[in-house]
């Protein structure tokens, strides 16, 4: 979560990102909020809510779990709504990808959901 909350710190000074755990769990399907200007409108804020998922694993595919919450949040608010998955934590090959639309990838058999029952 410090890696990705740093990198998007870093993208442009007119972001203003807040980590909501980096004290304790807020217990939110998120972790961090990236307000921004919207597009066309400098005075009006959209905001992005990041869920950070991360592995040790260099190996791209990694299976991630995803709770009730996150997948509510999804749907809830679509595009606005942006997985940042890191690999390689703890290894010097750490990749960062962005997943945005998770319900418009799993539409489409980009993405792929499985359920343990």
């Amino acid at each position: 979560e410090e890696y990705v909350c740093e990198m998007l710190k870093g993208l442009a000074s007119s972001l203003r990102v807040e980590w909501v755990n980096r004290d304790k769990e807020s217990g939110h399907p998120y972790d961090i909020v990236w307000r921004r200007a919207k597009e066309g409108d400098e005075e009006e804020e959209e905001e992005i809510f990041i869920e950070v998922k991360s592995t040790t694993s260099e190996r791209e595919g990694h299976l991630h779990h995803l709770s009730v919450a996150e997948i509510k949040m999804a749907l809830e608010k679509g595009s606005s709504y942006v997985f940042y998955v890191v690999s390689g934590v703890g290894t010097p090959n750490v990749c960062v990808r962005e997943v945005e639309d998770l319900l418009v990838k799993l539409h489409t058999g980009n993405s792929k959901l499985l359920s343990t029952l």
